[in-house]
């Protein structure tokens, strides 16, 4: 594709791309540009999935030819670009976009929280969980709305039942409408 459609610059997101893509571009004298919105070895310390020994070894491998490889890393966020210096590489920020055309229309009518994220332990929704219930006991009709899914749901919805908040937690799973979601 880089040689079909002639392109110069290159961008990736994601350690194995970054390895696979990078080097295509690469074998191709093209620039690239790597968009970092996580790091493998601190996302594998952290997740409740149980990575092979292959798939740890593959992912630290593609991340540090990935990073090597790039002319130009960006950092999803501040956090991120500056966590990035670690690995001895500069890298600028550039936040994740919010499209505030679609979300601008939003109005909050009621006293609720809500929540969009993938339900993994790097999202930490386990502390918003616990927060709520803290929240809870002073002001009984706050509602949680947790939008979204992934490994943790089952442990998340148990946490609310061990908490005794499960009336006042709605996990509503993935919306791709979230603009949509109703707060009262």
């Amino acid at each position: 594709m880089i040689k079909k459609y002639d392109i110069d610059i290159v961008h990736c997101h994601g350690t194995k791309e970054a390895l696979v893509v990078g080097l295509a571009a690469k074998l191709l004298k093209r620039k690239l540009v790597y968009t970092v919105e996580g790091e493998p070895n601190l996302e594998i310390s952290i997740s409740p999935h149980n990575y092979t020994l292959f798939d740890k070894l593959l992912l630290k491998f593609s991340w540090n030819i990935g990073l090597k490889l790039a002319d130009k890393i960006v950092g999803c966020d501040n956090w991120m670009a500056e966590h990035l210096k670690k690995y001895d590489v500069k890298a600028v920020s550039i936040p994740n976009p919010i499209d505030y055309e679609r979300f601008s229309r939003i109005t909050a009518h009621g006293s609720n929280i809500v929540c969009i994220a993938r339900f993994e332990k790097a999202k930490n929704i386990q502390t918003l969980i616990i927060a709520a219930s803290e929240i809870l006991k002073k002001k009984t009709d706050i509602k949680l709305v947790l939008v979204g899914g992934g490994g943790q749901e089952k442990e998340l919805i148990a946490l609310a039942g061990k908490l005794s908040i499960s009336d006042n937690v709605e996990f509503q799973g993935f919306r791709p409408d979230v603009e949509k979601i109703e707060d009262t």
